[in-house]
């Protein structure tokens, strides 16, 4: 990047409304840092309202602005000099950092997500020139009153953890909920071993399969989906420590070498070295092992734990073969005499890993059904443009149990707005798209059935009787009908979607009871099928292929995903609502003067 030479009128503009804020004293004015990018100011901070305690009266820092200034981030770094040498609640990891600049790396966090911050005469984060950077030099002042009153964290705000700053790029993926807490609750055991799979992403990932005792017995199976729990890889060994409660050194620092982590440790009344002397003798192989220590947390500050997390850590590799102790035989004394003095010395660093709760309510949040019938298996019959669309929409909104039936094999007229890929060619579409969704979810249970509906198979006769919820998207009379007299055991939800010519609409149908009501169907959607063979009179189908005639549906992929997301918001409307009677809903396209403007859902009948 080419260095600026002079700041801008903007920073320049920014720098002046500091001048007559209170508490903030100026130590030298804007300057470019090449290595960080930014521009940064250097200034005392003085809030006023406390002598003493974890904060000094005044203190110094560094912030950081980048030179698209009054957009971009803006950071402030304690100074090295004059700076607070602690980690408190929303801050990153307070190290002294590289030697080439003059700040630390803890820069506080001092966004709108910070409650304790909220007391601002203005909430919502400015971006006029003159007030985005006061704005932030108010809330600093604020934070550093918080912190040194420890009241940055509200009770009732949500749980965060310190940040445990990341040793190498791996993951570990556990799966941790209210029913497992309670499980681990009443279980004995402290400590033991972890048997962890990889995900097939070149040594990234890893999840837990079960948490064992030292004597092998199992104390607890993770619950994944069918990707995860079919795997059939040797499992990796790993330990497992649980301890009473978070382990922080105050106020809010993760320990970062072994001396540190003994000293957290003992706050749960745990002594690290019995625990390390007791596992090592199962990981001695000369590689390097992950260990998990697991603590309870709560949802909210304040309340009541209802989780445990594993945060996970790489070990060195451990003493073994002759690496041993000086004046000690090749055994578990002398390779624990040689780890405690050389490999586990108290002032090295530990390397902590990324730690992730793969747990499916965890990882939903960002968007789900509410219905809880979204934990019921679903048939989907049909595994074409529409299904594939739809049996993925559903089952990453939550639908997470589905079978997929389809006799078809894929062809490569099918790609131009199917999920499938090239790779998928020739293979039986309900296998492809439900090895798919297997792998769109660490607890997805998609099953494949390569038959026409109703199938022969015992077992898959059983499985589809299973499900409370019926899909149909084939467009098919015959499998409408199908579904009318097949001998179901007990009432379930029926729905059946389809597109029309085009794709310009898309009619979804719904019933419940022991049959589709198909009689019912055919009186509601008749005057539809009507209209649209008018619509497309003497409108010539598109070709496919040479030789004989092959017409096709013509529809973008643009159009059968458009359609199937409003026919996933029909089926949850419809999951969450009894319906009286069988119901038909048109959705259709919309254009002004040739423009798209959008679907309609329409009332009445053509």
């Amino acid at each position: 990047m080419v260095a600026k030479k002079e700041p801008s009128v903007d920073l320049l503009t920014a720098r002046r409304a500091l001048d007559d804020l209170k508490g903030v004293t100026l130590l030298n004015d804007w300057r470019w840092d090449p290595s960080a990018a930014r521009w940064v100011l250097h200034y005392r901070l003085t809030p006023g309202g406390f002598t003493d305690g974890p904060i000094p009266a005044s203190t110094e820092w560094y912030v950081l602005v980048e030179h698209s200034y009054p957009w971009g981030s803006i950071k402030f770094f304690p100074a090295k000099d004059g700076g607070i040498i602690q980690t408190f609640p929303h801050q990153s990891y307070n190290r002294v950092g590289v030697d080439s600049v003059p700040w630390r790396e803890g820069d506080i966090c001092l966004t709108n997500n910070v409650r304790v911050l909220e007391r601002h005469d203005f909430d919502d984060e400015p971006y006029e020139v003159p007030t985005r950077l006061r704005w932030h030099f108010a809330r600093a002042l604020t934070w550093l009153q918080s912190a040194a009153q420890n009241s940055l964290v509200l009770h009732g705000e949500p749980f965060e953890l310190p940040q445990f700053p990341l040793g190498e790029p791996i993951t570990v993926a556990f799966c941790e909920n209210a029913e497992t807490f309670s499980l681990w609750q009443r279980s004995e055991q402290k400590t033991g071993l972890v048997d962890l799979l990889g995900v097939n992403d070149g040594g990234r990932t890893f999840f837990t399969k079960r948490f064992r005792s030292l004597d092998g017995k199992e104390v607890l199976k993770s619950n994944w989906g069918t990707a995860l729990s079919s795997q059939t890889q040797e499992p990796l060994t790993g330990i497992w420590l649980r301890l009473n409660k978070l382990p922080v050194l105050p106020p809010w620092q993760a320990p970062m070498t072994w001396q540190e982590l003994q000293e957290a440790c003992r706050f749960s009344g745990i002594e690290l070295e019995d625990f390390l002397a007791k596992t090592s003798q199962f990981i001695r192989d000369g590689k390097k092992h992950i260990a998990l220590l697991g603590f309870p947390i709560p949802k909210r500050v304040g309340e009541e734990a209802q989780c445990v997390h594993w945060q996970a850590m790489l070990l060195p590799v451990l003493s073994y073969g002759t690496k041993t102790a000086k004046g000690f035989r090749n055994n578990e004394l002398g390779y624990w005499q040689r780890d405690r003095r050389d490999v586990l010395r108290s002032d090295l660093a530990l390397t902590w890993l990324t730690s992730e709760n793969w747990d499916n309510k965890q990882i939903s949040t960002r968007g789900r059904v509410s219905s809880p019938q979204s934990l019921e298996p679903v048939l989907v019959i049909g595994a074409g443009s529409l299904g594939s669309a739809l049996s993925e929409l559903l089952l990453r909104a939550g639908f997470q149990k589905q079978t997929i039936m389809d006799k078809d094999l894929l062809e490569a007229g099918n790609l131009v707005r199917h999920t499938l890929l090239l790779s998928d060619l020739s293979r039986p579409k309900a296998k492809a798209v439900s090895e798919r969704l297997n792998l769109a979810s660490p607890h997805a249970s998609v099953w494949a059935v390569t038959t026409s509906f109703p199938p022969d198979d015992k077992w898959e006769l059983a499985r589809i009787q299973e499900c409370p919820i019926i899909l149909d998207t084939t467009g098919s009379d015959d499998v409408i009908h199908q579904l009318e007299i097949f001998p179901w055991t007990k009432k379930r939800c029926f729905f059946s979607l389809s597109v029309g010519f085009g794709a310009k609409r898309l009619f979804c149908f719904a019933s419940r009871g022991r049959s589709i009501a198909e009689t019912r169907f055919r009186d509601l959607i008749k005057p539809w099928l009507a209209r649209e063979i008018e619509e497309q009179a003497g409108q010539e189908l598109p070709r496919e292929g040479i030789g004989c005639w092959h017409p096709v549906f013509p529809a973008r992929v643009d159009d059968i995903g458009m359609l199937a997301a409003a026919g996933v918001k029909f089926i949850e409307s419809a999951l969450a609502t009894p319906l009286p009677e069988p119901q038909l809903v048109v959705f259709e396209q919309c254009y002004e003067n040739g423009i798209f403007v959008g679907i309609r859902r329409v009332t009445t009948q053509p």
